[in-house]
């Protein structure tokens, strides 16, 4: 008997969890079923039911028997972020110098010092390239700049990788598996994304040192690409402009991702501070609550109430302006066919309206408390 390739077996702060790695749904399972299917030459002996359970579920297979097709869930789902496809990264870490490294316990510590190291030489560098040098002055020209923006938008690319080698690092490191990795369009730009939602069963600590890890990650670069900028503005080379913009998009990421009201780092941290589950949906549906309310039935929770009216109206400020930015750019090309991504656009704020609706009604359903 085997243990079926679409599952692994990991613990996580004293949790037993069998994962799906095909399609990242994590199942709660007791000490016995992780014991027993980490030593399945002896399970015929010891648990007969809990093994046809098992078996019946395909997570055990006999020998030679094959795995059945398992469909990951795919689609166009949100407009900030496109998704394409994943794959998995967790068997990278199973051996070698790459488990070593990952397992060390001096890993957490390596990353906070390159972050703080990478700000400083960025503050450095700056001070540089505004007080102790001319060379933007003299190299960025408008002609230029347009010129390097094609390069920029591909090595944007890298940015997005180390900012998700945080995330897998860390996440790997605490909780001996991360999800799968993929590429989407973050805001239209190419980008890896990574599935870390086994983190949920990690320490609270441990969960913010996941969510910061992009964020420390993409400070350590910023660190090497000052130095490169100096190093190529000193010698006069027109690669410090490039070196500069990637730097530019690299802090926008930064803060976007840090901004709370996506569905990213920042909502995360956000998430985990408050000690929130399900913040967005909680927050809208706390929105929704007081507004149908009776005035003398009105109780609210103050931040949850701030954070969804920030948050609906950050949405609907933020969907005008896509709307917006595609008639505008796209109109003189495509003149009525600009209809269709203005449609597409518009059914996606109509689907997440609709899901603010679902939320409230199983919020006040189940009595969900704020």
């Amino acid at each position: 008997m085997k243990l079926n390739p679409a599952y692994e077996t990991t613990e996580v702060n004293g949790h037993y969890l069998l994962v799906n790695t095909k399609t990242d749904e994590y199942f709660e399972i007791d000490q016995d079923t992780f014991h027993l299917t980490g030593h399945l030459q002896d399970a015929r002996e010891k648990d007969q039911e809990r093994l046809l359970f098992l078996k019946d579920r395909g997570i055990i297979l006999e020998d030679g028997e094959q795995a059945g097709k398992q469909k990951r869930r795919k689609g166009f789902r949100e407009i900030t972020k496109i998704k394409l496809f994943s794959f998995r990264i967790s068997g990278c870490f199973r051996k070698g110098i790459l488990k070593r490294a990952v397992e060390s316990p001096a890993l957490p510590r390596i990353i906070r010092v390159c972050s703080v190291i990478g700000a400083v030489l960025t503050a450095a560098s700056l001070i540089y390239l505004m007080f102790g040098s001319s060379y933007m002055r003299e190299n960025a020209t408008a002609d230029r700049l347009l010129r390097m923006l094609p390069a920029v938008y591909l090595l944007s690319f890298l940015i997005t990788c180390c900012h998700e080698l945080g995330h897998v690092l860390l996440c790997r490191h605490y909780c001996g598996y991360v999800g799968r990795c993929g590429v989407m369009l973050f805001f239209f730009m190419p980008a890896f994304y990574t599935n870390t939602t086994v983190a949920a069963f990690a320490g609270r600590k441990q969960r913010l040192e996941i969510i910061m890890a992009g964020v420390s990650m993409q400070l350590a670069a910023a660190g090497f690409l000052s130095v490169l900028t100096v190093a190529a503005a000193m010698a006069g080379s027109e690669a410090g402009l490039l070196f500069l913009m990637l730097n530019i998009i690299n802090f926008l990421y930064i803060f976007m991702n840090l901004n709370p009201l996506f569905k990213y780092d920042g909502y995360w941290l956000l998430s985990v501070a408050w000690d929130i589950s399900y913040l967005y949906e909680k927050s809208v549906s706390e929105v929704l609550r007081a507004v149908n309310a009776k005035k003398e039935e009105r109780q609210i929770c103050r931040r949850l109430f701030v954070y969804g009216v920030c948050l609906i109206g950050f949405y609907i400020v933020m969907w005008t302006a896509v709307i917006i930015g595609i008639c505008e750019f796209l109109y003189p090309v495509l003149r009525l066919y600009c209809a269709v991504p203005v449609g597409i656009v518009v059914f996606l704020i109509i689907r997440e309206m609709l899901g603010w609706g679902k939320a409230y009604r199983r919020a006040e359903k189940k009595k969900i408390p704020a």
